[in-house]
């Protein structure tokens, strides 16, 4: 069982919802869909304007195909994903964006 197309339209809509269509050529908001995540990446512009955008990991979407229910983990400062505890695990993937977007624990968003 993949990414539900629903849910991968959603996270995919709601990355482009967290730009400011102004800023567009200062910081990005992508996502990358693998067979069961979805990973949340900012990218900006090279400092000096010369080679990539750098991508940061902002978070990453996980479901557990036997229960259909999602969970949302962050990267820690090792690049290691850890689940967030505070976040309840849940069949709609629009709960654990909302947390995200609202970061109360700055893991996400610094």
């Amino acid at each position: 069982m993949g990414i539900p197309d629903d849910d991968a339209l959603r996270i995919g809509r709601w990355c482009a919802e967290q730009e400011d269509p102004a800023l567009r050529d200062q910081l990005r908001i992508e996502c990358e869909i693998a067979d069961r995540h979805v990973t949340i990446y900012e990218n900006r512009p090279p400092w000096d304007g010369q080679g990539d955008w750098a991508r940061s990991p902002i978070a990453r979407l996980r479901l557990t195909p036997a229960t259909g229910k999602w969970c949302v983990d962050w990267c820690d400062g090792n690049s290691r994903w850890r689940e967030d505890d505070s976040a309840r695990r849940t069949r709609d993937v629009g709960t654990l964006l909302d947390h995200v977007a609202s970061d109360p624990d700055s893991l996400f968003w610094g």
